[in-house]
């Protein structure tokens, strides 16, 4: 098999600025292990001189094409992921009958079009300033569709109907090496830089809590940490320094914010802080030493794999992976104030909690041969029906089973 798979390139973005395109490079490494495999590329859909690359040092290691008038001849399974091609190259390429066509879905479509659809609402592109609203694709004829679990709650059935296929949730990838490399750099640009939680807790008093929601739509935002912080400041004022709001610089002259949290006590006493976006490794070893997410129909998440493999606290409502870090379920904020002020008078003691979790992150890690071998047979699957085509996804052990 010859597998290529798209990715979407936009100078001066970050590998971190979302995880889409680290999803895509994770998946580019299981796809290389697999031994049925001849090739895999990824292919950029738009032209560029080839030392336009050159800025993009992360793909570094990875073979690269270009979109042109063979390459349907080129690969047999095209992966639409990092971008999505038109309906004219996806029928180029299947202009071959046996070619197969999969679109990979990281992103949740539904809700974004939902509140385009009931608000008219736009979102930012903090590359270029611009507002754009969520992307109506057109009926594009895939072979199958193929999710990121945490999509599959609002998305799996509408998408079988908008593309008349059939859309399977396939087990979730991370890899360390990103976060390593991020620490790597980091370390390099001021060598005095601590990342690690074991190497800074002795030096922590009172607890910087941090969130690190995009604020851009209801699925992941301030609002619920709002109250989760208010309950564990109530609990125990004299455990917290700051609790600070990432992605929200935006918010200062918020009017409705200021209402909302002005008769709160964490906020009387000078505690509030809205920040901007940071990497996390540049988050945890220079301005937070905990973190308190929420989320709703995103139930797993890169960012809370890079936190508990730093050792940071984790307060997470992810069902997806409830047994990383400090769990709570749905919207119980009072729960997560609670596990909050209990793990962070606990963690210092703690000396399994960094090595739990890594053993339950390996699951996820690029080199489970576990699932390169269901990757493998879903790929076979295409053409040939297999026992994968019955498996249905179990979170505990990121497999289909």
């Amino acid at each position: 098999m010859r597998v290529g798979i798209t990715i979407g390139l936009t100078e001066g973005l970050s590998i971190f600025s979302n995880g889409l395109t680290q999803n895509v490079l994770m998946f580019y490494d299981i796809v290389s292990q697999i031994e049925s495999v001849d090739k895999v590329a990824l292919i950029d859909l738009h032209k560029r001189d080839w030392e336009d690359y050159q800025q993009f040092t992360y793909l570094d290691g990875y073979e690269l094409e270009q979109w042109d008038g063979d390459i349907q001849n080129k690969f047999d399974i095209l992966v639409v992921f990092g971008i999505t091609p038109t309906v004219d190259f996806v029928n180029q390429f299947k202009s071959v009958k046996t070619n197969k066509v999969i679109s990979y879905k990281g992103g949740n479509t539904s809700v974004l079009q939902m509140e385009s659809l009931i608000f008219e609402r736009s979102y930012r592109d903090s590359i270029n300033g611009q507002k754009s609203k969520a992307p109506i694709l057109k009926p594009i004829q895939f072979d199958e569709i193929w999710s990121i679990p945490q999509q599959e709650f609002h998305n799996t059935q509408i998408w079988e109907v908008q593309h008349k296929t059939k859309a399977r949730t396939v087990p979730f990838i991370w890899s360390d090496k990103f976060i390593k490399q991020s620490i790597a750099l980091t370390l390099r640009k001021d060598p005095n830089t601590i990342p690690f939680f074991k190497d800074r807790k002795d030096s922590i008093n009172k607890w910087r809590v941090a969130t690190m929601e995009p604020n851009q739509n209801v699925l992941k935002n301030m609002y619920p940490m709002i109250w989760a912080f208010e309950h564990a400041n109530r609990l125990k004022p004299d455990l917290f320094e700051k609790f600070k709001f990432t992605n929200a610089m935006e918010f200062q002259k918020n009017k409705y914010l200021i209402e909302l949290v002005r008769e709160l006590s964490f906020y009387k006493e000078g505690k509030l802080q809205l920040a901007p976006r940071w990497k996390v490794v540049d988050l945890l070893s220079t301005h937070a030493d905990a973190v308190v997410c929420h989320q709703w129909g995103n139930p797993l998440n890169y960012a809370y794999f890079d936190v508990v493999y730093m050792g940071y606290p984790l307060v997470h409502n992810a069902h997806l992976c409830a047994d990383i870090g400090y769990y709570y379920a749905d919207w119980n904020v009072k729960d997560a104030g609670q596990l909050l002020v209990d793990g962070l008078q606990s963690i210092k003691e703690d000396d399994t909690y960094l090595k739990r979790n890594r053993d339950i992150l390996k699951r996820y890690n690029t080199d489970n041969k576990q699932m390169v071998l269901q990757y493998e047979s879903l790929l076979k699957n295409l053409w040939e029906r297999n026992e994968i085509d019955s498996m249905s996804y179990n979170w505990k052990t990121n497999l289909l089973e």
